[in-house]
């Protein structure tokens, strides 16, 4: 790519559209799970479970390839927690969908993260949302009597893990790598917890495992639950930011209950209608965030946010292009992409880069981020009050607008 050449940045939506795209994602998330419903007629629902997971290892791991990324030991092991709770919550899921209504599974499951935002926050209406949701799950599972007892804990146990699954997702998202994080989690998770997904199976009737249709749709399970819904979901985030993003998250409870309706026939009670009622208000009050993200600090007053800047050689140019993604020493060794302002780019090029005529300087557009910028203190040597923009993910080559030399003074000095 020459020097000015601008590339497009990653996909967004116009603001009209999102909620259709969002809704897009859900209905694939619930319809995945429908046909996991079909598949309990011959195969265990852990071992559904355990399809859908190893299913979206294998799209993400072939679509990501997150091998071509350097990884620390320490975002490996966070990667890996994250995977093996988040298909330990489908597990518990899967099992609460194979003997009550899907609709009220989602909305009992959505118990554990309004409790971590309520207990997270000081805010009243995050208490409010907690009650409301507390009150809809009693009412929900109330209503599906002693039959659907067992169903009720897989639900509540979905929930516990969902709660575990926003804790333990920030520092996912500190780490920064989004869909590949997901990738590695995934793959290591089916890896564990296979001798606990196909044992139930084996036991049962291990002629299942003969049939390519088994395979196939747990790879299509994966695919409409996992893949789609998430990457739907960053698109979304990029189109309309955190906030309203939460507040799709009310969509849910709704969106599952008319899959459930429509493909499983499954109508719900009265009781648990005015249960999911209940919270869907709670999630729409209350701002639950499906994927938990680092909190921002604010950029300083008088910013100029048009484009932010950071430097590299010629040549770490042309390693990025190649890869796809800006991926320097920094995102390794301190979690974090270095940028700078336009009124800041002189510092760091004159601490790091004094004499050097090989640097070009990347226009990176600020709204095609995928991760995190946060507002942090430079080298002690930086101005005291100064605060530099630190990108907690990988910086797609897409995101750049434009690409400039970046030639020093006769001095060897930048200004």
């Amino acid at each position: 790519m020459a020097p000015d050449e601008t590339r497009s940045a990653p996909r967004t939506f116009p603001g009209w559209a999102v909620p259709g795209v969002f809704v897009v994602g859900a209905v694939a998330q619930y319809l995945g799970a429908a046909v996991g419903v079909f598949l309990f007629d011959t195969t265990s629902p852990t071992t559904v479970a355990w399809l859908r997971a190893a299913g979206a290892a294998v799209v993400l791991l072939a679509w990501r390839r997150p091998w071509r990324m350097r990884w620390t030991r320490r975002s490996v092991i966070a990667a890996t927690g994250f995977g093996v709770v988040t298909v330990a919550m489908n597990l518990a899921f899967y099992e609460a969908i194979a003997r009550i209504p899907l609709g009220t599974a989602v909305a009992i499951e959505f118990l554990g993260p309004v409790a971590v935002a309520a207990l997270g926050s000081r805010r009243p209406r995050d208490v409010l949302a907690l009650l409301l949701v507390v009150t809809g799950v009693a009412l929900a599972a109330g209503a599906t009597g002693d039959v659907g007892a067992v169903g009720v804990a897989f639900a509540l146990g979905a929930a516990a893990l969902w709660a575990a699954y926003v804790v333990l997702g920030t520092v996912v998202a500190d780490a920064g790598r989004g869909l590949d994080s997901l990738a590695v989690g995934m793959g290591a998770a089916a890896l564990v917890l296979a001798p606990i997904g196909l044992t139930p199976q084996l036991l049962e009737d291990p002629s299942v495992f003969a049939h390519p249709a088994t395979w196939l749709l747990g790879l299509g399970i994966g695919l409409l639950s996992s893949v789609v819904p998430y990457a739907l979901d960053q698109v979304v985030l990029r189109s309309v930011g955190r906030a309203r993003f939460a507040l799709l998250l009310a969509l849910l409870p709704t969106t599952a209950t008319v899959v459930g309706f429509l493909v499983l026939r499954q109508l719900p009670t009265a009781g648990e209608a005015l249960g999911i009622a209940f919270v869907v208000v709670a999630v729409a009050l209350g701002g639950v965030e499906r994927r938990p993200r680092p909190d921002l600090e604010p950029a300083p007053k008088g910013t100029d946010m048009t484009d932010l800047l950071h430097l590299c050689s010629e040549q770490e140019w042309a390693t990025y292009r190649a890869a796809g993604e800006i991926v320097p020493p920094s995102l390794t060794t301190d979690g974090f992409v270095h940028l700078s302002t336009p009124e800041q780019v002189h510092l760091p090029a004159n601490r790091l880069f004094r004499g050097r005529t090989d640097l070009v300087v990347l226009h990176v557009d600020p709204e095609a981020l995928p991760g995190e910028v946060r507002w942090e203190p430079g080298v002690p040597g930086d101005p005291a009050s100064m605060r530099f923009p630190h990108h907690y993910a990988a910086i797609p080559v897409s995101a750049v607008r434009r690409v400039e030399p970046c030639p020093p003074g006769d001095d060897g000095l930048f200004g």
